[in-house]
């Protein structure tokens, strides 16, 4: 076992700071990093946050991108309202339409007899924050653009339409621009999403993020920052953290649940469907790896494992595997 210290080795000198704390009521100051990239985006969203101006947040999985639209939502004027997330990559597409706009009475069997209220006006007054809206299916588009155009939702199966006062806040790990390209996803729609677009950098891009993000860490769950040799922290800072800052916090978790070095935990990557071990057992090992490695995010998983959302969807029924949203 790897254990935190070991006799005789060179220990660095990484501060052991305390967590910061708030900065006045900014919500923004509560987002851990120093790189010029990552602040520029983190002011760019300020700056939406006066605004009632629709905002695309893009980047990698585990970026943070509903940190950073939580952070908006508790900067605007419109904080005392809900904030609702959901991601769209989590939902099958027949039921994404449904949660999203509602539905009437007796639309589905075993649905509730009184009807359901959709996503979008349990919002009412406050911000929805859309995640993976590059998943959504082409009908549930056409009822989005309407609602940000009118600024009202049809719930399925009805036909009167119900006012709502609501911000969407979008976000996505794909090139919507190249979708709109490939007519995949409507231009009309992404052109009213996009009024403010806010990239977050992937982590490997704002190296020096690194160290006080895992000392975010630590302090997060209540511990101190142990004192690492300092090849582990080479290792930590030349990894390339392909989930990101989700994948780091993973991390750390589990090097206290294990009172290990964290370093020694960095995983390997999980191998494409095509060269995984043959037969059930290593097609099961190796979704479950690729969703692990991407937070549970299907979409990204099913791009990993070169296949389809559907046929991953198909493979996580045949072998009863269950998805946990994961929170940016």
């Amino acid at each position: 076992m790897h254990r935190l210290e070991g006799g005789g080795r060179m220990r660095s000198t990484i501060p052991q700071a305390k967590p910061s704390s708030h900065q006045g009521q900014d919500p923004f100051a509560q987002l851990v990093g120093r790189d010029p990239a990552w602040l520029s985006a983190l002011e760019r969203a300020r700056r939406a946050a006066r605004t009632s101006a629709t905002v695309l947040i893009t980047g990698e999985t585990g970026t943070g991108k509903e940190l950073v639209a939580r952070a908006l939502h508790a900067a605007s004027d419109r904080a005392r309202g809900p904030f609702i997330a959901i991601n769209a990559g989590t939902l099958l597409p027949d039921l994404l339409a449904s949660e999203l706009f509602g539905y009437e009475p007796g639309m589905f069997t075993g649905g509730n007899p009184r009807g359901h209220t959709g996503l979008i006006q349990s919002a009412d007054g406050g911000t929805l924050f859309l995640d993976e809206v590059s998943e959504l299916p082409y009908e549930a588009q056409v009822a989005l653009l309407r609602t940000l155009q009118e600024g009202e939702v049809v719930r399925v199966g009805g036909h009167r339409p119900i006012p709502v006062d609501v911000r969407i806040v979008a976000a996505t790990n794909r090139d919507l621009r190249e979708m709109v390209r490939q007519g995949r996803f409507r231009q009309d729609l992404f052109y009213r999403l996009s009024v403010i677009p806010v990239h977050l950098p992937p982590l490997r891009e704002r190296p020096r993020d690194i160290i006080p993000l895992i000392v975010h860490g630590y302090h997060r769950l209540n511990r101190g920052v142990p004192r690492l040799p300092l090849s582990s922290w080479r290792r930590l800072l030349r990894y390339d953290w392909p989930g990101n800052v989700r994948e780091l916090l993973n991390l750390v978790q589990l090097a206290v649940t294990l009172d290990e070095d964290p370093a020694a935990l960095l995983p390997l990557p999980p191998l494409p469907l095509s060269q995984a071990e043959p037969g059930p057992a290593g097609e099961e090992a190796a979704i479950r790896a690729a969703l692990d490695a991407c937070g549970g995010n299907a979409s990204a998983a099913a791009r990993r494992l070169g296949m389809s959302r559907s046929t991953l969807y198909r493979k996580l029924e045949l072998y009863g595997i269950r998805l946990k949203r994961q929170v940016e």
